[in-house]
C-alpha cells in the first residue's frame, strides 16, 4: 500500500482533483486533509474520520481533531503537540479514540531539541523552535498511554464499514 501526504495539508476544497492524480499514480491512501480552521492551511468542513474519496476512491485518513462547539480542535500532532500541554493531546486523542484510528504525526526535526538554530524572523523562529525541548518526553508519554501503528497498517486495515464515501461530509 502506498500513501501520500501533501505539503501543508494542501488538499483543500477546490483541489479535490489531486485525488484523481494520486489514484493514477498508484497511491492507495492519503493523509493530506487537516479538518481545522487555520490561516495557512486546513479544511474545517472536511470529514474528520477516514473516508474514500468520491471519484478516485483513495482512502483519506485525516489528521485527528476533536469537535467542540461546532469547531474542530487539532489534536493530531505537529506544532500543536509542541506548544500545548501534554494533557491536551492526551485528552483529545482519548476523545477521538471511540471514532476510529487517529492520525498523529511528528516531523523528524521536532524530536531534535539540539538542532542548529538558523537565522530567521521572530515568527519563523517561534514556529520552528518553540516547544522542542518537551516533545521527546511528551511523545514517550503518548507511547505509554496509546497503541500506535504505521499509517500503512491502519490504511490496509480500515474496512468498508468504517470508511465513508465523501470528500466533505457533515459528520464533522
Amino acid at each position: 500500500m502506498r500513501g501520500y501526504r501533501a505539503p501543508n495539508f494542501s488538499i483543500v476544497p477546490g483541489v479535490e482533483w489531486a485525488f484523481d492524480i494520486l489514484a493514477e499514480l498508484g497511491f492507495a491512501y492519503d493523509s493530506s486533509v487537516h479538518p481545522i480552521r487555520h490561516g495557512f492551511y486546513g479544511n474545517p468542513r472536511g470529514c474528520r474520520l477516514p473516508y474514500r474519496t468520491e471519484r478516485a476512491g483513495i482512502l483519506e485518513l485525516p489528521i485527528a481533531t476533536v469537535r467542540i462547539g461546532g469547531n474542530n480542535l487539532p489534536v493530531g500532532g505537529g506544532a500543536y503537540f509542541r506548544l500545548l500541554p501534554y494533557g491536551y493531546s492526551r485528552w483529545g486523542l482519548s476523545r477521538f479514540a471511540h471514532d476510529g484510528p487517529a492520525v498523529f504525526y511528528l516531523h523528524p526535526w521536532e524530536i531534535d531539541s539540539l538542532q542548529p538554530r538558523l537565522p530567521a524572523g521572530l515568527k519563523s523562529r517561534l514556529r520552528q523552535y518553540s516547544g522542542l525541548s518537551s516533545v521527546e518526553m511528551k511523545f514517550d508519554c503518548l507511547l505509554r498511554h496509546f497503541r500506535f501503528s504505521s499509517i500503512a497498517q491502519v490504511g490496509s486495515g480500515v474496512g468498508p464499514t468504517l470508511v465513508r464515501r465523501a470528500y466533505s461530509g457533515s459528520d464533522n
